[in-house]
């Protein structure tokens, strides 16, 4: 699908030289792939239906790597939403909410917002005891592909600190 994407860019109308999708590495693009095909329906789609499928895969898929990104860091309140954002894009473009973002979604608003600042010190350690850093793409082995294993484990994490 990857294949198919590219080759056809310029008749879907997707940019697939900028920045935001030329520079993820190949298991990333397959997710951005992924995201179309699982939304193709039981048939083919028009052109502009597949362009707006590609940009709202590709902008999940970037909120990811940008959350997993920070984790390296100290992530910060504006990073948590950020990724909370992204995930309520995809349950409206998808009109429905998964169990996986329902669930993810809810350990990110215990680290969200005034109050919940040693929840937010507490995603920071446990990221610095879990993750070690890629040697691909610099970003923690906490990565897209495991990041709701990641939330999973920190929210029991969480839960065991009694904050």
């Amino acid at each position: 699908m990857v294949s198919a994407l590219e080759t056809n860019a310029s008749v879907l109308g997707i940019n697939v030289s900028a920045d935001s999708y030329a520079s993820l590495d190949t298991g990333k693009k397959q997710s951005v792939a992924n995201f179309v095909l699982e939304r193709k329906g039981t048939g083919y789609q028009a052109e502009s239906v597949v362009r707006h499928t590609f940009n709202a895969g590709l902008a999940y898929e970037t909120a990811k790597v940008t959350f997993s990104t920070q984790l390296k860091s100290d992530v910060t309140s504006t990073d948590v939403e950020a990724m909370k954002a992204a995930y309520q894009a995809v349950v409206t473009f998808d009109g429905t909410s998964s169990s996986v973002i329902t669930a993810n979604v809810a350990v990110l608003d215990k680290v969200i917002g005034a109050g919940n600042e040693a929840a937010l010190a507490k995603l920071n350690e446990f990221a610095d005891l879990n993750g070690q850093v890629s040697p691909v793409d610099n970003t923690y082995t906490i990565n897209v592909d495991s990041l709701t294993k990641f939330l999973e484990e920190f929210d029991q994490y969480l839960t065991t600190s009694q904050i």
